[in-house]
């Protein structure tokens, strides 16, 4: 399976999942989506890199679908927890800041320490610490 696979099934996958999540939402409140996602990134993050890894066509697939599942939790609800956030009068503006502070400065700079990890520690599973 190459990686374009990969990326096409996540992606795929995130889509259908993130509006799933977003209809959750309505049920649930999104403090509690939320701490859901927080506590799967937690629990789950370093086992799910490793299965990355994996040799079989199924795992490592396996692996995206439930990162997916995990960012799709966030994502899901992220619009209306930016929204509530602010007041009406400076919404828009400080949601598209604190946004592209965040992509640039955390999202941005992501490659960038992956790669040094890796580099210092000689331990390709370096990554999941970070993101963790």
């Amino acid at each position: 399976m190459t990686s374009l696979t990969l990326h096409g099934t996540y992606i795929f996958s995130f889509s259908i999942i993130c509006l799933i999540f977003s209809y959750i939402f309505v049920v649930l409140s999104f403090i509690s989506v939320e701490l859901l996602a927080a506590g799967g990134f937690i629990v789950f993050t370093w086992p799910l890199f490793d299965l990355l890894w994996h040799p079989s066509l199924s795992v490592p697939l396996f692996g995206q679908v439930c990162f997916a599942i995990m960012i799709a939790l966030f994502d899901g609800v992220a619009p209306v927890t930016a929204a509530e956030a602010f007041p009406s009068h400076v919404r828009c503006t400080a949601v598209a800041i604190s946004h592209n502070l965040c992509k640039a400065l955390l999202g941005g700079t992501s490659p960038m320490a992956a790669t040094y990890l890796i580099d210092k520690t000689y331990n390709e599973m370096a990554p999941a610490v970070y993101l963790r």
